[in-house]
């Protein structure tokens, strides 16, 4: 396409030579009308996002020598497109009357948003269009270099904010936005933040256990994007209709479609966090074996071979460093597997703990955390048991402090003196 431009170029400037020099207005190169019967555009514009300048603009600011690094912005109607679906970019002609009089070539240019062509449709001849890239002089052509994206078409923008990653999920705005003009995929998962706006129905039984709910920016129904049954938090079957409620926050992970019109997050999707949760990431009862815990004796004097052992499923893990009648000096740290904190903006860790023969819980029992695995830090325990029974105290700790950390460890850390030797029982450990 770009050379039959060139030619009809070449085809008009022989054409001009029978005319007066005057005829071409300096400084733009020879425009395609072989006539030359059309008034040259006034140029316009100063090419910024909210003043674009028109093609004739643009040309005049490459012919004054404008800089060929700087961003600018150019509105213009397409002359005509030729699309490759393959690599996902376009080489179009845009001029400030549809023709081809003074156009101006995009090179290799991507589409709203800087993403990649999908369809032969996105772009067709007579569409409005601004566009945002490099502008230069390329032997003679003046044109937008390869990598410049589409802003606008006839009207229609991507807005919003977002990239779709977990770390960075579309607003909903940002979602409704690329299903209105079409740049999604329908089979890439993309991830998505909003308020839950309201719920449709949510199937606890065993068969489904999916939900059908809508999401917006604010909470309120009056822009809102549909969640086609999706599934609960980490893909989990919804067990009980409590599990969301209009006001939560949520991030999902799923495919965005329009079904009949309908923008809606395609069947299948899953809650990724919830309420700043990410589901829960440790479940630890302790009631076949250690599980994924490891245990490090820092100190283990001869005369016992170890500290923490499972006991069994009603009692758990239990360290203990008295033995025939003998109270050791030890420290030993039960160790929980890493835990990723990196997308969590809260995080609560619960167990049920029994404790007995201690002089002093907050001393010889402790709770610690740590993001190497190697240092640690001690966290308050707020609930000790007594220790007058071995009944089990259910016990809650914030480890919110450690949110957006990649890698995050618990310990209980349980010290003896030849004075002193508990026994301490842990089980139900939870993360979530």
């Amino acid at each position: 396409m770009k050379k039959i431009i060139l030619s009809m170029l070449a085809l008009a400037m022989t054409a001009m030579t029978f005319t007066s020099c005057e005829d071409v207005p300096a400084p733009y190169n020879t425009p395609t009308d072989p006539g030359n019967t059309q008034v040259a555009p006034t140029p316009t514009g100063t090419g910024t996002v909210a003043d674009p300048y028109n093609v004739m603009g643009a040309r005049d600011y490459v012919a004054k020598g404008g800089s060929a690094d700087a961003l600018v912005y150019v509105k213009g109607t397409v002359v005509t497109a030729d699309i490759d679906t393959k690599y996902g970019n376009a080489t179009y002609y845009i001029s400030d009357n549809g023709t081809t009089y003074y156009p101006l070539e995009v090179y290799r240019g991507y589409g709203l948003d800087s993403r990649k062509f999908t369809s032969t449709t996105q772009l067709a001849e007579g569409d409005v269009v601004v566009v945002c890239g490099k502008l230069v002089n390329f032997n003679g052509t003046y044109e937008f270099t390869s990598g410049s994206y589409l802003v606008e078409v006839n009207g229609k923008k991507i807005t919003g904010n977002g990239s779709g990653t977990v770390n960075d999920p579309y607003d909903i705005e940002k979602a409704l936005s690329l299903i209105s003009t079409g740049y999604y995929s329908t089979t890439d998962d993309v991830y998505i933040s909003g308020k839950v706006s309201k719920i449709g129905s949510i199937d606890t039984t065993t068969k489904y256990g999916n939900a059908t709910y809508y999401i917006s920016n604010d909470g309120t129904t009056t822009t809102q994007l549909e969640v086609y049954r999706g599934y609960s938090l980490n893909g989990d079957k919804f067990t009980s209709k409590d599990e969301i409620k209009v006001g939560d926050e949520i991030t999902i992970k799923g495919k965005l479609t329009s079904y009949n019109g309908t923008a809606e997050v395609a069947q299948g999707s899953s809650i990724v966090n919830l309420n700043g949760s990410t589901g829960t990431l440790l479940n630890e009862p302790f009631s076949t074996d250690q599980g994924n815990f490891t245990i490090t004796d820092v100190t283990l004097p001869s005369g016992i071979s170890y500290v923490w052992k499972w006991a069994s499923a009603s009692y758990g893990m239990k360290a203990s460093a008295y033995a025939k009648g003998t109270k050791y000096a030890t420290e030993s740290r039960l160790t929980s597997p890493a835990m990723d904190l990196s997308n969590n903006k809260k995080a609560t860790l619960t167990f049920q703990q029994a404790a007995r023969y201690f002089t002093s819980a907050a001393t010889e029992l402790k709770l610690q955390v740590s993001t190497n695995g190697t240092t640690w830090t001690d966290v308050a325990i707020p609930t000790y048991p007594d220790g007058t029974s071995w009944s089990f105290v259910d016990t809650t700790v914030d480890l919110s402090a450690y949110c957006g950390q990649k890698t995050v460890y618990i310990g209980f850390l349980y010290t003896s003196t030849s004075s002193s030797a508990a026994t301490w029982e842990i089980k139900n450990v939870l993360v979530k």
